[in-house]
Formats: structure tokens, C-alpha cells, sequence
């Protein structure tokens, strides 16, 4: 499924929104383009990110649940090829390691908000899509609520309302932005309709008391259950029910795996990649040390034991930082 992520660019989902204006100007798309752009569509669980440096440089994220696709600022570059700055040539580098090739023609552009035109590196037209530039990233707990500074956020731009496509995630106040964190974890975004088009304020969620969500119900559950409880999952397993994770720091997914009986035999939790692996590992360890009894380090596991369901068997926890896993499995009585 990682082959996917060298097509990730041709595959955007078509939007409703369209900016109204056109660059005139060979000097104004350079200047504008600048900065980084979101494209979410939680209803197709989709989200990307791109990002043009004024030195030329290039990034790009993607997020999608079905298929499974996750690349996080893959590094690149672009030019304008056009003496008129409307059409883009980028470059970038996949998941494995391969370089990726897109061309785009920005139909329009305000400062907040732009419509790109994407061909696929065969000359195949894509679609058109709308971006909206982020102006503020801030981090919530849940239950939290926010109230920003938009005026000193944007300037004297005019700004006439504000809407969320996240609504389960946060509640936004239509005319003041004010935000209420709900008690899911991951990304949302604030999207502030201004003059000069649709700017975006993203807020990643946490839980201050799990770095990642606690699937362990699902041993009491059966499959049907676990999928009516946590909602979208991703089918490409046939023995696991498999929840990617968007925006959480530490893990990228949770893997729910089957036993033949369709009883759930274990629980995995797949980790990111750390920057620095001591303070990753530091960091889990101190989170499952608050939560579960550390019982012995074997082979390079850190093993512990979770006693908190009374009158049931306890769940034994295993750590690995060298496969950068969590795994959740019941002791047997036998």
C-alpha cells in the first residue's frame, strides 16, 4: 500500500469552494503562494498540506484513511515555468524514497485561499481544487475552549464569519470563533471567511491523559461492536480492524487483530517514527508507567500489567522501541 503515496498527488477530491479571482500579475502568484495550504475533506477522509518557501523549497503531507495513505512533509522543490508564474512544475519525494513529479496552473488566488489545477505526470488532467492558507497552529486539550485574536491575527482585512467542517471534533462560534474542544483527539481547523478568501487556523487535539487512545475496550466487545463504537475504520485487513490515526504525535495507527473465532486476540498500536528515539521512548514509557505496573524489561520489551478492569484477567502491556510497537494481550488462566 506504500506504492500508493508515489500517486497520492493525482488523487485529490474535487471542491465546492471557488476563489473569484484571477492573478493578473507574474509578480503576485510568487508573492502569494507563499506559505503553507490546507485541503481537508473529512468526508471523504482525505487532508493534505502544501507548503511553497520563498527559497524555492517544497512540501507535502498526506493523510487518507481508505486506502491507507500517510506521507508527513515530504521534501521537494518547485519553479514557474510560465513567464506569467501561473503554472508550477514540483517535485517531491514519496515514502520510499522516489521522487514524484506534478504539474499545476493556479486558476486563482487571494491571499488566503487559491484554486490549483493539477495534471498528472502523463498530461492526464486531475481536477481543480481549492486550498485555504494556515495562518495559526495551536495545541488544545480536549474539553478545552479558545478564544483567538483574529483581528490581530489577520490584520485590517475584513472578516465575515467562521465555520468548521470538524464538528466532531470542536463547536465554533459563527460570528465571535470562539472554539470548544469536544473529547475527540486529532485535527481540526477553524476556517475564517475573510475579503480576501478563506484562511484556516488548524488545532491539534490531545488528551493529557493518554498519548494515544485506549482501544482496550474492544476485548469486551465483539467486531460489530468495536465498529459501531469508534466509527470509520480501514477494511484492508481481513483479520484486523485497523483505525488510522491523524494528527497524533506519537502513534500512527491501531491495529485490532482477529482470532479465528472472530474474537479479538490482541491489540497493536503502531508508533511514529521519532525524531529523537531516547525521548520518544522516555515519553511512552512515562505514559504507560502512569497508567499500567511495570513488571520486568525481557528482550528488549518493556512489560507491564494493566489491573484496572476488577474481576476480570489482567491485560499484560508490551513495549518495544526497536519495532516502535504497543501490544495489548489477555493473560490466559491456563
Amino acid at each position: 500500500m506504500l506504492l500508493l503515496a508515489s500517486v497520492i498527488f493525482a488523487n485529490c477530491s474535487k471542491s465546492n469552494q471557488t476563489p473569484d479571482q484571477t492573478p493578473d500579475s507574474h509578480l503576485e502568484i510568487p508573492k502569494l503562494i507563499v506559505g503553507e495550504w490546507v485541503y481537508d475533506a473529512p468526508e471523504i477522509d482525505r487532508w493534505e498540506t502544501v507548503k511553497f518557501l520563498s527559497n524555492m523549497s517544497f512540501s507535502y503531507s498526506v493523510f487518507v484513511q481508505q486506502p491507507y495513505i500517510s506521507l508527513d512533509a515530504a521534501p521537494g522543490s518547485y519553479s514557474f515555468t510560465t513567464a506569467d508564474s501561473k503554472h508550477i512544475y514540483v517535485t517531491y519525494y514519496n515514502i520510499n524514497g522516489q521522487t514524484n513529479y506534478q504539474d499545476l496552473e493556479v486558476k486563482s488566488i487571494k491571499k488566503y485561499e487559491m484554486m490549483l489545477e493539477f495534471t498528472s505526470d502523463v498530461g492526464a488532467y486531475v481536477g481543480e481544487f481549492t486550498y485555504n492558507k494556515l495562518v495559526k497552529k495551536i495545541d488544545l486539550n480536549i474539553r478545552d475552549t479558545e478564544s483567538l485574536d483574529y483581528a490581530l491575527l489577520l490584520g485590517d482585512v475584513g472578516i465575515k464569519g467562521f465555520s468548521t467542517k470538524n464538528s466532531d471534533k470542536i463547536k465554533v462560534d459563527a460570528q465571535t470563533g470562539s472554539i470548544t474542544v469536544l473529547d475527540k483527539t486529532g485535527l481540526a481547523y477553524v476556517y475564517i471567511d475573510t475579503d480576501d478568501g478563506v484562511a484556516a487556523v488548524q488545532i491539534t487535539i490531545t488528551d493529557p491523559d493518554n498519548l494515544f487512545p485506549d482501544y482496550t475496550n474492544a476485548f469486551l466487545m465483539t467486531p460489530n461492536q468495536i465498529r459501531e463504537t469508534w466509527g470509520k475504520y480501514n477494511t484492508e485487513y481481513a483479520n484486523a480492524i485497523f483505525y488510522p490515526l491523524h494528527g497524533n504525535n506519537y502513534a500512527s495507527a491501531v491495529k485490532i487483530i482477529l482470532n479465528q473465532d472472530n474474537s479479538v486476540d490482541y491489540i497493536q498500536v503502531d508508533l511514529k517514527n521519532p525524531i529523537s528515539q531516547s525521548s520518544h521512548e522516555n515519553a511512552i514509557n512515562d505514559f504507560l508507567n502512569s497508567k499500567y505496573d511495570f513488571y520486568y524489561i525481557d528482550n528488549g520489551w518493556y512489560v507491564y500489567f494493566d489491573h484496572s478492569r476488577p474481576f476480570t484477567l489482567p491485560l499484560l502491556v508490551c513495549y518495544s522501541p526497536t519495532l516502535n510497537i504497543v501490544q495489548y494481550l489477555v493473560i490466559s488462566a491456563e
